[in-house]
């Protein structure tokens, strides 16, 4: 009899039950019409609920042999015989699944359920709508249901696809409408239970499944995303189905039965959604967030259910954070190395049993790095080398480890691995030390020698060698390193379990070690990188014979059948046991010792991760079928589902990502670029890349007429400044054009709208270069630039300079610069340009502006002539002269976007000024500036309007936005006025809390029961303050969460919102410290979104100024950032915007009191940005970058000075400072506005108790208030209306003329003396008051430094506003008047200024420093020798101040003024000397005439108040220089003489005292001369007793003369008729000085002979030619004579001043510098006693005008002892100095 348990009798058995099955399905489908029925029905019943559970296999495995049958390649064959098959099938398959037997489904874990399953749904979906239809589509969802519940009792292959799969179907089965009609048909009813059986088959189909695309080679996150939302619409149909079902109809029509079904539907539908959401997080949170927000309540009440379900379910938020794809690799690798109970690596292992053999190397490297990686390494060679030992078949031990098993392979890539640093150090020096000794021979074959002799002295060479080889190996053994030490150790452990021969298990680690590792590097040095050079054939062959006794000494061998080497036998036998002890002592793992190499892998770099990947991506099919086909496939199941998972939620792995040092080379590119490839490859992130290529930076369109490819550059989409990008953006265009390696191409560079910003780093530039000659060169047909602008220019000369590789376009034929659309369409058919929509929208439509002038200033403005194209995109301004880039002519095009333009505003009648949002000013003079401006505004409000809102319907998530996005959820719709939804809302409160275990004192309990009222603000404001306060780490995330959905929030809503949002605002200064920068960025970024949300919101504009911005103001670093971002956003929106202004009115809410730190942060910013404006200094402060920053803040500081939240005792001199600097700059609302800030500032200043309550103050306070309130007072602030046009409503577009500063000295002065008797007014009536110390040194702040816009301001200003002058203080204004007149020949207005200050501090030096008034008595004499109108004035103030400063202390009681002020100082003496030279009159030949004639010029100036301060002063002089200022006659000297003739043609009262001997009656203004005036009547000067030398007498006639010849300039008659009297009663007296000055009224009275009417003057010109003619030649003196006594420059002098507006005609500008130079080093502190100084007026020459001939001058000082100043005089700098030193932390 046949043993029952034998495997025949097994067999028969199982053929017999596979025939029963068969037969049993075959009458499921028994078509007989009698008994058919029954049949069917009783056949189900048998195998529904009699067959065991062993036959089970049976019966799936038949049922896959019928579908194979009813399935073709077209799908299901659909007919009545197998639709009845199907639907006793699904019958039978729900009760096998539904049997509750234990271990009853244990039988189908091999069974691939899910193909059978997949089957029946297929069959079932393809069926014709129709009640059967609908019926078994029923079935087939119960059945679906059901296999989800015992899933984990079941074994699917392909279960993430399977069920996605399931899915799909279901999805489509369901109606998305609910009939709840009255009298609804069978199938509509049917339809209605479909919905509801689908929807709950679809919860369980949907947990934890991640949504796997159809198209995995797409890009999976994007493709997840779609298919989240097809899925997520679909549901969210079916619950806005059900929410606008009428419940009360279906009361009152006692459907009672559909509302249970309707409620259930929606459960499930919710369900299903939460499982969904919960399994794709990061796809499908951040899509369907916004549904909580959705317009109808009830939708928004299912998805707050949604998302409180999903919190319940415990999803996991971390897969939104940005590094989802570095923990999902991790996850990745923690399931390959996950290690089960029994000590086994079930997910390794299946991928081990599942990688063909040809990829099992790449494996093993993997494998090996990753579980070293792990710490694991020990676990893993344990399991793989114990698999590899039990497979040996018992007697085959000798084979052991020598095939290609995976065991082999980890073997080795593990002594490859680790090893390397040993082999460095201990094989490498003894392969280098036998290739130097490459004379010596090793071949001991007999047959391979040529001299049999040599054979024995080969053999011991080679014996030598060998003993020399091992020895150093065995000595090395400290060297091991730890891991391979740990490889040896395993190996032995598992040899040693399957052996007790300890001699074997020591030849098996001894053989593997020298097998695997050492012998291959000593075979094969080159393939270890041990060495470079090639190997002698000696060398090689010698290394062979080595290798061979190793490996037979490590095999505990001998040679037996090798003749040639059995002469090492005994070497072998002598070092058998030292052999096996190595080995010993190899696998002796022990700890790691102090000097040990070891090999460690700190970080697992990430082409091992890829390559993991890829290796688990390509072979999951057999991973899947080797984990069912196991016994702990079930056990382990959770493992192998869990990968499933992860490989879909991963994706394919990305074909970039390749292994870089195990794939060969492709021949087409070489390894230099693939090597950056590779690189670059692991460096660059998916999100990035995507973002580029979405950006279309660079990509390829179109073929040229040529057929070549063509790609496109988009130049202004790249941002040259993100180096990180820029290689990703470089790595995308290498992958590009990689395509292209070996064929021609072309390549267009887009350029348009281009600027400096979007140019290329060098850096990125240089690594460029080194790959692109790889491909273009060679390849590169065409390379076209397109629409060239200045910037391009200057970077493509900066390009072919710096870049090698780039200096070939320079002329090269295939380079084509392109200007315009139509110029392309000769290489490229237009249908065929692929250039963005972008590019083309500036040449559409554009409207064309002919015959403009860019106006373009740098040292002097000059014009470009250029037409204007303006277009909806923008504004395009074409050069009209063409110009040469790479040697090519062509047009440049400057390009801007709408979007870059700030503002337009005309100046005059044909001034354009465009302002760019960087703050660049392009100005334009042409015909048309009106209509461009109106067609540019145009443009710019279209675009505007056209914007999206800000506020995205969805946003980025991360993991930490999760709670604070939910909190504001919950919190917003607990005020809904739907009940459902606020219980919704209290609900996802509550799980909220749990879940993310926030503090809250309220106790919240989530029930069904609770009624909550709809005003429940008072609960929400209590549970906002407390997790406000006990969870402050979510404010960023939670208010951005609010801002960012505030515009959709209803009214009431928004109320709600801003009062719950209040609490959280104060916790936003923790985030703003400098060491956290990403923190304190999203906190600029929130502060930007609620201004934006500020101004939008017109009707809440109250209620967010109350409980917003109020909050806002308590911490300086917070108050820095809101400053920062108003200013900016300021700045973008212009002038002229309301958002300004509601900006501005913000500013006030922020500042709650006039000691706020609003008003203090704005003015220190102010006067910080003030400050910066000389870092890049303009000529004009409009034309600065800052000037918008500036103009901002002066809006700001307007609001807050009128509303009186400024305090005026702490900031009155910084506000004055400010004023005064700004006024008259910009439009006309900016004037206004610093006249207004003035106003206010007053204002507040009068309303102060203490200046009230003093009667005298309170009064100078009003009368300044009045007249800053005059109308005279706008026009010197620059404008001519009242001063509401503060108000942005009434600006003009209109701007003054911005270039140099407008506003004149005088009226700088005027005003700041104005606000000075403001400061002295109040000043005293409070107690430690410094204004005046706080304004000097504000003064001094921006006076030394070099600033064309603000300089003179600043020197005018610190001359009023200097109550003492420091010695140290007037030196460096002296050092700033050498720099002026050094470097700024054309600054009038400067050089004016610092004159100006030097004469108000004059006034203020010490009494005992008359020395310094002394140098400054030189300088103004050296100022009134330029000869320019301007200076020429403040030169005469200057010496006024510094005669009278010195004649109120006595100084002129016993001295003149020219032994006071005569200088003692060689070095100045000779510099004043040349400066005399230069002008032609001496002041050490006649000191008093050469004061007199500087001043006489006075006389010939413009303004009225000059010539008469110059008549002052001379009379001042003459007082000075009289005997005796008592007496009542005047006494002419020799001291006073020059005074009295310089006042002798003009003054009238001082000739009547000199005829007549009246008493003396000198008054300052010049009076007519009497009709019958005698000039012989003037006896004292027509006296030679009185007026005795020669040279005096000549200079005294010389000054008469030259003054005739400048009143005969004015047509001064009854003047011009008395000098010429005078002259001739005055030739007869001095008869033989009088001809040295014919020459100069000669041609004078050659004309008035010809014009003059009147007889006396013609007598008198006849007399003076006679006494001319008379007079003996011999004896009158040379003609030289003036200019020998240094005045022959007199007379040119005396003529008017020059109009050409030059500051220097002459060249005596260099020499007064000269001087200057001189002074400021004799007066620095700190002058070594032996430096000789030399210096060059040539250095300066340029200071000169055009054409001015000064030859060079060099200054010498000797460095003599004597040169230098007394002790008692010397001027120290230290003191002054340090008080002139301004600390910024009092700013």
């Amino acid at each position: 009899m046949e043993d029952p348990v034998s495997p025949h009798h097994q067999l028969q058995r199982a053929s017999q039950t596979e025939t029963f099955i068969s037969e049993v399905i075959s009458l499921l489908s028994n078509d007989n019409e009698a008994i058919g029925m029954n049949i069917r029905e009783t056949v189900k019943e048998l195998a529904s609920y009699e067959l065991s559970p062993q036959v089970y296999p049976y019966f799936f495995r038949s049922m896959s042999v019928e579908f194979a049958q009813i399935f073709s390649l077209e799908g299901p064959h659909i007919q009545e015989s197998h639709t009845a098959l199907i639907e006793q099938l699904l019958s039978v398959v729900q009760h096998i699944l539904e049997n509750k037997v234990e271990g009853a489904l244990e039988h189908l874990v091999h069974v691939k359920m899910d193909e059978v399953v997949i089957r029946l749904v297929q069959y079932v979906h393809n069926l014709l709508h129709g009640e059967r239809s609908l019926t078994l589509k029923i079935k087939t969802s119960h059945l679906i249901e059901t296999l989800m519940q015992r899933s984990r009792e079941l074994s699917f292959h392909h279960e993430v696809h399977f069920r996605n799969q399931l899915a799909e179907y279901l999805t489509s089965w369901v109606s998305g409408e609910v009939c709840v009609l009255e009298n609804c048909s069978h199938g509509q009813n049917l339809q209605n239970e479909l919905d509801l059986c689908a929807m709950r088959a679809m919860g369980p189909v949907l947990q934890g499944l991640v949504l796997q695309p159809k198209d995995m080679a797409a890009d999976i996150i994007e493709e997840k995303g779609k298919l989240f939302q097809r899925y997520f619409s679909s549901f969210m149909g079916m619950i806005h189905s059900l929410n606008t079902i009428e419940w009360s109809r279906l009361v009152s029509i006692h459907k009672h039965g559909l509302i249970r079904q309707v409620t259930s539907l929606r459960e499930a539908t919710i369900q299903a959604m939460s499982n969904m959401l919960t399994a794709n997080i990061d796809s499908g949170l951040t899509h369907a967030i916004s549904l909580g927000y959705h317009e109808d309540l009830q939708t928004r009440a299912s998805f707050i259910e949604v998302l409180t379900s999903i919190l319940k379910q415990g999803a996991e938020f971390n897969s939104l954070a940005d590094t989802f794809l570095a923990d999902r690799y991790n996850q990745m690798m923690e399931l390959v190395t996950t290690q089960v109970d029994d000590g086994g690596f079930p997910v390794m292992m299946a991928l081990i049993n599942s990688v063909p053999p040809e990829h099992l190397e790449d494996l093993a490297e993997v494998l090996v790095v990753l579980f070293d990686y792990k710490n694991m390494l020990a676990d893993f060679l344990f399991c793989i080398l114990q698999s590899e030992v039990e497979a040996i078949e018992s007697g085959r031990q000798d084979t052991l480890f020598r095939g290609n098993s995976i065991a082999c392979k980890v073997l080795s890539c593990s002594f490859k691995t680790f090893g390397v640093y040993y082999l460095q150090s201990v094989v490498r020096p003894l392969i280098l030390s036998l290739i130097k000794s490459h004379d010596l021979e090793y071949e001991v074959d007999p047959s391979r020698l040529d001299d049999p002799r040599k054979l024995e002295r080969n053999q011991s060479n080679l014996i030598e060698l060998v003993k020399s080889f091992y020895s150093t190996i065995t000595n090395s053994l400290p060297s091991l390193p730890l891991q391979l030490r740990t490889v040896c150790h395993v190996l032995f452990s598992v040899v040693g379990s399957q052996s007790h021969e300890e001699g074997f298990v020591l030849d098996t680690v001894s053989s593997t070690v020298f097998l695997r590792f050492i012998n291959p590097a000593i075979v094969s040095p080159q393939s270890y990188n041990l060495i470079q050079v090639d190997i002698p054939q000696s060398v090689h062959r010698g290394l062979t014979f080595i290798s061979k006794v190793l490996q037979n000494l490590a095999n505990h061998v001998v040679f037996r059948k090798e003749a040639h080497m059995m002469v090492f036998n005994q070497f072998l036998q002598q070092n058998f046991e030292c052999s096996r002890v190595f080995a010993l002592q190899m696998a002796s793992a022990g700890p790691y010792r102090e000097g040990e190499a070891v090999e460690c892998i700190p970080f697992l770099k990430e082409v091992y991760k890829y390559r993991l990947h890829s290796l688990l991506w390509n072979n999951q099919e057999r991973i899947r079928s080797h984990a069912a086909s196991t016994i702990s496939s079930v056990t382990n199941r959770h493992l192998f589902l869990e990968l499933n998972t992860l490989l879909a939620q991963l994706g394919a792995p990305n074909l970039r990502r390749r292994r870089g040092s195990m794939r060969a080379r492709s021949t087409m590119v070489t390894s230099q670029l693939e090597e950056f490839l590779d690189s670059m490859a692991n460096e660059c992130d998916e999100q990035t890349l995507r973002s580029i290529k979405a950006k279309e930076i660079f990509y390829q369109g179109g073929t040229s007429k040529a057929g070549n490819p063509v790609y496109y550059f988009i130049s202004r989409k790249f941002r040259g400044d993100l180096l990180h990008v820029s290689y990703q953006i470089l790595y995308h265009m290498m992958s590009l054009l990689k395509s292209s390696v070996g064929k021609s191409f072309e390549l267009v560079i887009d350029l348009t709208g281009s600027t400096q910003m979007n140019e290329p780093d060098l850096e990125l530039l240089v690594k460029f270069a080194a790959y692109v000659p790889e491909l273009v060169p060679s390849h590169i047909e065409v390379l076209y630039f397109y629409n060239c602008s200045s910037a391009f220019r200057q970077y493509a000369a900066k390009l072919a300079s710096a870049i090698r590789i780039f200096s070939h376009i320079k002329g090269a034929k295939h380079v084509a610069i392109v200007d315009k659309l139509s110029k392309f369409y000769e290489f490229i058919d237009q249908s065929e340009l692929r250039l963005p929509q972008s590019t083309h929208q500036f040449e559409t439509g554009a409207k064309e502006f002919p015959r403009v002038h860019v106006m373009v200033q740098k040292v002097v403005t000059y014009q470009i002539p250029a037409t204007i194209l303006v277009s909806r995109s923008g504004l395009v301004i074409s050069e009209t002269d063409k110009v040469s880039i790479f040697d090519i002519p062509t047009t440049l095009k400057d390009i801007h976007h709408v979007s870059d333009i700030r503002e337009v505003f005309v100046e005059g009648k044909e001034g354009l000024v465009v302002r760019l949002v960087e703050g660049q000013l392009l100005k334009f003079s042409c015909p048309d500036a009106e209509p461009i401006f109106k067609e540019l505004n145009s443009a710019i409000s279209t675009w505007q309007n056209q914007q999206p809102s800000r506020f995205m319907s969805e946003r980025k998530l991360e993991p930490k936005d999760v709670p604070g996005t939910f909190l504001n959820l919950a919190l917003l719709n607990l005020g809904s006025t739907e009940p459902a939804l606020r219980m919704a809302a209290y609900k996802l409160l509550c799980a909220v809390k749990k879940t993310f275990q926030l503090q809250i004192d309220c106790h919240l309990e989530s029930s069904n029961e609770l009624c909550i009222p709809m005003n429940s603000a008072q609960f929400v404001l209590a549970v906002s303050s407390q997790l406000a306060r006990n969870e402050s780490h979510l404010t960023l995330e939670f208010l951005s969460e609010v801002v960012a959905g505030f515009q959709r929030y209803t009214p009431a809503l928004k109320q709600l919102c801003l009062s719950y949002i209040s609490p959280w605002l104060p916790n936003l200064t923790r985030f703003v410290s400098e060491e956290n920068a990403i923190e304190r960025e999203k906190v600029s970024k929130l502060i930007s979104f609620l201004i934006l949300l500020t101004v939008a919101e017109e009707q809440m504009y109250p209620l967010i100024q109350l409980h917003i911005w109020s909050n806002m103001c308590t911490d300086p670093l917070l108050l820095r950032v809101v400053l920062d971002n108003f200013i900016k956003i300021g700045i973008s929106e212009g002038l002229n915007s309301r958002k300004l202004e509601v900006l501005a009115d913000t500013a006030v809410t922020l500042a709650q009191d006039e000691d706020s730190l609003v008003a203090d942060a704005i003015v220190k910013i102010i006067l910080k940005t003030i400050a910066h404006t000389s870092e890049k200094p303009q000529q004009c402060l409009e034309q600065h970058v800052l000037w918008s920053e500036l103009v901002v803040l002066s809006r700001f500081l307007l609001s807050l000075s009128f509303n009186n939240k400024i305090n005026v005792l702490k900031h009155l001199p910084d506000i004055f400072y400010i004023c005064v600097l700004l006024m008259v700059h910009g439009p006309t609302i900016v004037r206004a506005s610093c006249h207004g800030i003035l106003l206010n500032t007053v204002q507040s200043l009068a309303t102060l108790p203490s200046v009230m309550n003093c009667e005298q103050a309170n009064k100078e306070i009003s009368l300044k208030l009045i007249e800053l309130s005059q109308p005279k007072i706008y026009m010197q602030f620059g404008f001519q209306d009242p001063p509401s046009v503060a108000s942005y409503h009434h600006t003009s577009h209109h701007s003054g003329e911005a270039g140099r500063d407008q506003i004149s000295s005088a009226v700088v002065v005027m005003v700041t003396e104005q606000l000075l008797g403001v400061v002295n007014a109040c000043k005293n009536l409070f107690s430690g008051c410094c204004w005046l110390e706080r304004w000097q040194k504000l003064a001094r702040r921006t006076s030394f430094f070099h600033n064309p816009a603000l300089q003179n301001r600043s020197f005018l200003m610190l001359g009023v506003v200097c109550d003492h002058a420091s010695s140290g203080l007037v030196m460096r204004v002296l050092r700033a008047l050498e720099e002026a007149v050094e470097k700024r020949e054309d600054d009038i207005q400067l050089l004016e200024a610092i004159v100006i200050c030097l004469t108000k501090m004059a006034a203020l030096l010490d009494k005992n420093r008359s020395d310094l008034i002394q140098h400054l008595f030189w300088v103004s004499i050296g100022i009134l020798q330029l000869e320019e109108a301007t200076l020429y004035s403040a030169g005469v103030s200057l010496m006024e101040a510094c005669i009278k400063s010195l004649d109120q202390c006595g100084v002129f009681d016993e001295r003149t003024l020219q032994e006071v002020m005569q200088p003692r100082e060689e070095a100045l003496e000779w510099a004043l000397g040349q400066m005399d030279r230069g002008v032609g009159i001496s002041f050490s030949s006649e000191f008093n005439f050469a004061v007199a004639a500087l001043l006489y010029k006075g006389f010939s100036h413009p303004l009225s108040t000059v010539r008469t301060r110059t008549q002052e002063l001379l009379t001042t002089l003459l007082l000075i220089h009289s005997p005796d200022r008592g007496k009542s006659t005047l006494e002419l000297t020799t001291n006073n003489l020059a005074y009295i003739t310089a006042l002798f043609p003009k003054n009238e009262l001082l000739r009547e005292q000199l005829r007549d001997g009246r008493p003396r009656l000198m008054s300052l203004v010049s009076s007519l001369i009497d009709q019958g005036e005698d000039p012989a009547s003037y006896s004292t000067l027509l006296s030679t007793h009185t007026i005795r030398s020669h040279k005096t007498q000549a200079l005294f006639l010389l000054m008469l003369a030259s003054a005739l010849v400048h009143t005969m300039q004015t047509h001064d008659e009854q003047n011009i008729q008395f000098l010429y009297e005078f002259l001739a009663n005055a030739c007869s007296v001095y008869q033989e000085v009088f001809p040295l000055i014919h020459s100069v009224i000669e041609e004078h009275m050659t004309l008035m002979l010809q014009q003059s009417q009147s007889p006396s003057v013609v007598k008198a010109i006849q007399q003076l030619v006679h006494v001319s003619m008379s007079r003996d030649a011999t004896a009158a003196l040379k003609p030289s004579y003036i200019s020998d006594i240094g005045f022959g420059g007199l007379p040119e002098f005396f003529k008017p001043f020059p109009k050409n507006g030059l500051v220097y005609p002459t060249s005596q500008g260099p020499l007064f510098c000269c001087y200057l130079k001189a002074l400021v080093q004799k007066l620095s502190p700190a002058r070594s006693p032996s430096q000789g100084m030399f210096r060059s007026i040539s250095a300066v020459g340029s200071l000169s005008s055009a054409g001015s001939k000064a030859s060079p001058v060099l200054v010498h000082v000797e460095s003599d002892q004597t040169l230098q100043p007394p002790v008692g005089n010397s001027l120290s700098l230290d003191d002054s100095l340090q008080d002139d030193v301004i600390g910024e932390t009092n700013l």
